[in-house]
C-alpha cells in the first residue's frame, strides 16, 4: 500500500521509490497506489478507481478514469466517451465563442492584477473542437481566452504559460512576443483571443496553464488580470519510455558523429 508519500523527499528519493514499484510489478506483485498524481497512475497501474470523499465515483482503465478527472478537475461535467462526440464537430474558429460545451468555468481560479481587465473563460480543444484532457505530443491544439475588459486599453498583451506540476516554467508565449496587435481596447468591450499551435515534445506528465492579460510590452507593463491553473493536462509521448526529461527531441533534427582515434 503506496500514499502521497511519494509527494515527498528530494528527487532521488522519489526516484528510487519508483524503481522499486516497477521491482515489485516485476515480481508479479499487488500494489494498491493512493495519489493524485495522474501521470504517475498512467505508469505504473493497469485499473483505477476514483474517490470522492471515501465513495467510489468511477472504475475502469486508468487513461479513460484520468480523462474524466481531469475534465472535473476543470469544472466540465463528467460524461461518458459517447456523450463527448458532439453532434457538430466542424466549428469555424469565429464562431468559437458560440460552443458553450468547450468553454471552461475558473470563477474559482486564484487571480491578481489591477481589474482593468478580467478573464471570464477559457477554451482547450483539438482540431475537431472537441474539449482535450489528453493530448499526444505534436498535435495542434488551440487555447481561447474570453477577456472583458472594464476600461479602455491601449497596447493589451495577452499570453499564457504552461507549467509542470511542480510550478515550473515550460514554454509560454503571447500577442506581444508573436507580434499580434491587438485591435483598439474600449470600455465594457468582450474579447477571444485564441492561440493555435504544435504541443511541444513534452514528457508525459501533468501540465497547467496560466493565463493573463496586461499592456504595455514584453519588459515594462502593468499586469491587469493574472489567472493561475486555469486547465489542467496530461501528455501522451511514446519516446518517454526511451528518452528522459520535459522536452525531447525528434530523432529526425539530431546528428550523430564519431572521430576515430581522437587523442
Amino acid at each position: 500500500l503506496i500514499d502521497e508519500a511519494l509527494a515527498v523527499g528530494d528527487m532521488r528519493f522519489q526516484q528510487k521509490c519508483f524503481r522499486k514499484i516497477t521491482d515489485f510489478r516485476q515480481n508479479g506483485k499487488t500494489i494498491i497506489f493512493c495519489t493524485h498524481d495522474t501521470s504517475a497512475v498512467l505508469t505504473f497501474c493497469t485499473s483505477c478507481i476514483w474517490l470522492d470523499n471515501g465513495i467510489i465515483t468511477v472504475l475502469g482503465e486508468p487513461a479513460d478514469i484520468i480523462q474524466k478527472y481531469l475534465a472535473w478537475n476543470n469544472n466540465e461535467a463528467v460524461v461518458s466517451n459517447s456523450e463527448e462526440k458532439y453532434t457538430t464537430i466542424q466549428i469555424l474558429r469565429d464562431e468559437i465563442i458560440k460552443a458553450k460545451h468547450l468553454w471552461r468555468n475558473i470563477s474559482a481560479c486564484s487571480q491578481f492584477g489591477d481589474d482593468s481587465a478580467d478573464i471570464e473563460s477559457v477554451a482547450f480543444y483539438n482540431e475537431d473542437c472537441k474539449n482535450i484532457h489528453t493530448i499526444n505530443a505534436g498535435e495542434k491544439v488551440s487555447l481561447s481566452i474570453k477577456i472583458k475588459f472594464n476600461k479602455e486599453l491601449a497596447d493589451v498583451i495577452v499570453g499564457f504559460i504552461v507549467k509542470n506540476k511542480l510550478g515550473e516554467f515550460v514554454f509560454s508565449t503571447n500577442t506581444f512576443v508573436e507580434k499580434f496587435i491587438l485591435q483598439p481596447i474600449r470600455a465594457n468591450d468582450t474579447t477571444v483571443i485564441t492561440f493555435t499551435f504544435v504541443l511541444p515534445n513534452l514528457g508525459n506528465n501533468v501540465y497547467s496553464f496560466d493565463v493573463a492579460v496586461a499592456s504595455g510590452h514584453q519588459i515594462d507593463h502593468k499586469q491587469h488580470c493574472w489567472k493561475y491553473d486555469v486547465l489542467v493536462f496530461n501528455t501522451n509521448n511514446p519516446h518517454f519510455q526511451a528518452s528522459f526529461g520535459q522536452i525531447f527531441l525528434n530523432s529526425s533534427d539530431v546528428q550523430i558523429t564519431q572521430i576515430e582515434h581522437a587523442e
